[in-house]
């Protein structure tokens, strides 16, 4: 898929500098596969909590109604 990938950047004009690849490299493979190690991945993002609002909880509510036997999520 490499070859490929970097066809459709060239034709494209994608992530290019001129005729070479932003940045110098065509892709980071190698650092994509390196491993966490014991202590796991750091500078995790937050998850992001939501609340249901009004609109959410009437809508949640009707779905019950009308689809009792649906599975949740």
């Amino acid at each position: 898929m490499g070859f490929f990938y970097r066809t459709m950047r060239r034709q494209h004009r994608v992530l290019m500098s001129g005729d070479e690849p932003e940045g110098g490299r065509w892709n980071f493979d190698t650092e994509n596969r390196k491993g966490f190690g014991r202590a796991g991945p750091k500078n995790l993002p937050q998850t992001p909590v939501f609340f249901h609002d009004a609109i959410t909880r009437e809508v949640m509510e009707l779905v019950e109604q009308r689809l009792p036997t649906t599975p949740e999520t």
